[in-house]
């Protein structure tokens, strides 16, 4: 791809100036070639032609300079498609037509009885997308299609069944995987004005135009093209419409704007349960494990160019991930919005990617695509299912820390073209002086860590998944699930209540655990009960005699609790109970997390989460903590680690129950 440097006036600054790069894709996910823009940056403008992959050279100018794009009509006029300010990181701009350009002649409407709609494409089984029900497959005639490739025959096929709403009950059928689009099969492909189209007369005698060929999305089911021109509420009353053949020119829609939603607290129960507002079937799970297989593999490639660059290239094979360059799966590039959405895709849990350039934007683009926000019932994204999407914003520090240090780096490069000395350091500069986004930060929560275009180790010397860094991001990030295992949850549910077990044996009601003391409080030295949750029941009241300061259902010791709260981790609004059951449940799941058995307890490893940690150190009373000796059940039964598995497994039974699991 060619360069253009048109606001850069040095070498020097050019190398080091964000880039933008600008294609164009068809109706059908196709490059539109030979296509005239007009692009004005500043007050320069240029004249120039896509090429064969749809693109333009590559865009070299300063981070928000105003950028208008215009795209020549057939009568040679041009149509303003976008108009916004240059990126002030690398970017990759896609521009999608929302027109197929038909070309035909008008003809009377009276005539003799044809049979064009011979020509009509029928239907057939592999119309339904990468995946469908296994076909009796018929011998294809001999002309009617390329021979399929080597390649293509021999590869896995494991792509599963496209993705249903996420309120749909109704079962799924067992997929049977397809692969994408052999790549023999896309070597002569048609867009815009080389669409086959056919005129004739059906048998009424009338005219009719004829698209002969099918027009398919990214990832091969046959659709409607206004499905993509119309709301579905649309669809039937477009049906009803008479029509004729016509040419159409269309312009290009491109990148979406989305409002983001007000962050709201989690759910504040005393006992924790799954929610169950989006319906789950069980071959969702399947579903889920395929979307966190390709989101992992794709974290071990530097993927370049955009989303709809890598998804058309993979379509039409002329590049597979495995063509870009190899990196650390625990090496963050940025990207991380472009890997949610290319794994999204490619999984077919969405089948148009999102416009939007801002991760924390991301939710409304969900929402569109059949997600449901169901962050007032998560905790927090410790606790998010298998597959939900977490989305994050910037904190406020965060951001101007971001701002301050994108306008000195804006600043270096300006005295660096000017021959001047840079005699100013970051603290001299304003991060008023940045208009840069608050992007985030977004990810799929997998069964034991988080994914985007990299997975977060635990620690320099644990290479296991870790967490993000919670700091860099507002306290409440959203959370939005379509198709989920909630397994990993209801683990954690039905382990906690071993805990709520061991930790508070001597009162057998579970919901009364929540208010309990090892030791009493000196001002009411006759209970080991406290009775407000507004704060932690020693803040304020000294030290123990017994030296210790455990309190509430999982015996959380002051300092633990003050830890979380003064480290930012946990934030409630103004007024709102600061050691509520719900604050005890995220404190507990937290501490899971640093003990090193979270990830084992997601995954179903529950008698590694207790002998492979260091958690008996947190909580005694486990196995293989110094008071287990003495704990006892009922019976008189040894608390040992086949009763807790029994315990575990008792528990985890009815957590499926109430949600609605087999």
């Amino acid at each position: 791809m060619t360069t253009e440097t048109p606001t850069v006036p040095s070498t020097e600054a050019a190398v080091t100036a964000p880039t933008t790069a600008i294609n164009f894709l068809g109706l059908d996910g196709l490059p539109i070639a030979h296509l005239d823009v007009l692009i004005k940056v500043g007050e320069q403008e240029y004249q120039k032609t896509t090429d064969a992959d749809g693109g333009l050279p590559l865009l070299w100018s300063w981070p928000e300079t105003p950028i208008e794009i215009s795209v020549k009509r057939m009568d040679g006029s041009y149509k303003l498609i976008d108009s916004c300010t240059t990126s002030s990181a690398d970017a990759c701009w896609t521009y999608t037509s929302p027109a197929v350009v038909l070309e035909a002649k008008t003809q009377l409407h009276a005539g003799e009885p044809g049979e064009i709609e011979a020509q009509i494409p029928r239907f057939e089984p592999e119309d339904a997308g990468v995946v469908s029900k296994e076909p009796a497959e018929p011998a294809a005639p001999a002309d009617s299609e390329p021979a399929v490739s080597p390649s293509y025959r021999d590869e896995g096929r494991n792509q599963p069944a496209p993705i249903a709403a996420a309120t749909n009950m109704a079962a799924v059928p067992k997929p049977v995987s397809k692969k994408l689009p052999d790549p023999q099969r896309a070597a002569a492909p048609k867009t815009g004005a080389s669409a086959p189209l056919a005129t004739g007369r059906n048998r009424k005698g009338e005219p009719v135009a004829v698209y002969t060929e099918k027009s398919r999305d990214w990832w091969g089911r046959w659709l409607m093209s206004t499905l993509h021109l119309f709301g579905l509420g649309d669809v039937n009353a477009a049906q009803a419409r008479p029509s004729s053949p016509a040419a159409k020119a269309g312009g290009a829609s491109g990148k979406q704007g989305a409002s983001k939603a007000a962050p709201a607290a989690g759910a504040s129960s005393a006992i924790a349960t799954f929610d169950t507002t989006v319906a789950y079937s069980g071959s969702m799970s399947e579903q889920v494990k395929h979307l966190i297989e390709i989101a992992t593999e794709q974290t071990a490639y530097e993927i370049t160019g955009g989303t709809h660059n890598f998804l058309a290239k993979e379509k039409n094979g002329t590049k597979k991930l495995q063509d870009y360059p190899v990196k650390g799966s625990d090496k963050a590039k940025g990207y991380c919005y472009a890997y949610v959405k290319i794994a999204l895709m490619r999984a077919n849990v969405i089948h148009t990617a999102p416009g939007n350039e801002a991760a924390s934007d991301a939710g409304a683009e969900l929402l569109s695509r059949g997600f449901m926000d169901v962050t007032d019932s998560v905790p927090d994204p410790r606790w998010a299912a298998a597959g939900d999407v977490i989305v994050y914003a910037w904190s406020a520090q965060t951001l101007e820390k971001e701002r301050r240090n994108d306008a000195f780096a804006k600043k270096v490069k300006e005295y660096k073209t000017q021959g001047k000395k840079i005699d100013f350091k970051l603290a001299d500069v304003s991060p008023a002086e940045s208009n840069k986004p608050n992007f985030g930060h977004i990810d799929i929560r997998s069964y034991d860590g988080y994914i985007s275009d990299h997975i977060p180790p635990k620690s320099v010397k644990d290479p296991s998944p870790g967490e993000p860094n919670w700091l860099r991001y507002n306290p409440h990030p959203r959370i939005y699930r379509k198709v989920y295992d909630p397994m990993p949850t209801l683990r954690i549910l039905a382990f906690l209540r071993c805990l709520r077990e061991y930790e508070g044996q001597e009162e057998p009601d579970d919901t009364k655990r929540f208010n309990m003391l090892f030791a009493a409080l000196p001002n009411n030295p006759g209970s080991r009960r406290f009775v407000s949750y507004k704060t932690h029941p020693w803040e304020g009241n000294g030290n123990s005699e017994k030296g210790s300061t455990a309190a509430g259902a999982y015996q959380i010791l002051y300092g633990t609790w003050k830890e979380k709260f003064d480290l930012g981790l946990i934030v409630v609004p103004a007024g709102k109970d600061k050691f509520s059951p719900e604050i005890q449940h995220r404190i507990a799941v937290m501490k899971l997390y640093d003990r090193g058995a979270l990830n084992f307890i997601r995954k179903g490893d529950i008698e590694k989460a207790i002998t492979d940690t260091t958690l008996p150190g947190e909580w005694s009373s486990l196995p293989g903590g110094k008071h287990n000796a003495k704990r006892k059940t009922a019976e008189g039964k040894p608390m040992d680690l086949a009763y807790v598995m029994g315990l575990f497994n008792q528990y985890l039974d009815e957590e499926k129950r109430k949600a609605n699991l087999k």
